[in-house]
């Protein structure tokens, strides 16, 4: 039969070696944030308050290739770095696949009217998609992400959730943890991703 818990059992178990027990394994969290908050002011999420919930709770990470098509063409061809460059063919009926950033800073985005996105960087450099290449760069990633902890998954080409929960004695700060993600991806495959640190 389970023990009812609230003011009653908090009550009667003062002064115990349970609640010495919890007291003293708050007060290692609380000395780890504190670590946490500075000495790890550059990663992804800020180790604050938050630190203590996705330390000892639920901790899921969303993870996003930058730009990723764009990304694959200037990894295959350096001249293309630093350049406004839009997958896609241009045509009437044709829409951007996605786009470099320099492109984006013009306005032009995934999706866009190709007549609209030439309009808005007339000196763009379009090629065709090749599409064949960017699966397999995404699985090269995918494989990274899936081998980091085994709650792994895909949502799409260069979209991807990750579990973490309960694996805090092996990654027992998140924002840390997705710093390390990322420099291996970038390590392994030359490409960037993006991460999102959340509880739920």
């Amino acid at each position: 039969m389970a023990m009812p818990t609230g003011p009653w059992t908090y009550s009667s178990s003062r002064n115990t070696a349970y609640l010495w027990h919890k007291a003293k394994t708050q007060g290692r969290w609380k000395k780890q944030i504190g670590e946490a908050s500075s000495s790890y002011d550059d990663i992804i999420t800020k180790e604050g308050k938050n630190a203590i919930i996705m330390a000892m709770g639920c901790v899921f990470f969303h993870i996003d290739l930058d730009a990723f098509f764009a990304s694959v063409e200037i990894l295959d061809n350096p001249q293309y770095k630093d350049k406004p460059l839009i997958i896609g063919t241009p045509g009437p009926r044709n829409v951007a696949s996605t786009c470099s950033y320099e492109a984006r800073k013009y306005g032009v985005h995934s999706a866009m009217p190709m007549t609209t996105a030439l309009r808005l960087c007339p000196n763009a450099i379009c090629i065709p998609g090749r599409y064949s290449r960017y699966s397999e760069k995404s699985k090269e990633v995918m494989k990274i992400i899936k081998d980091f902890a085994p709650g792994f998954l895909q949502v799409s080409i260069d979209e991807a959730f990750l579990d973490l929960t309960g694996m805090e004695r092996i990654y027992p700060l998140p924002g840390r943890a997705a710093k390390e993600l990322k420099r291996k991806i970038a390590e392994e495959t030359g490409l960037t991703v993006s991460i999102g640190v959340a509880t739920s």
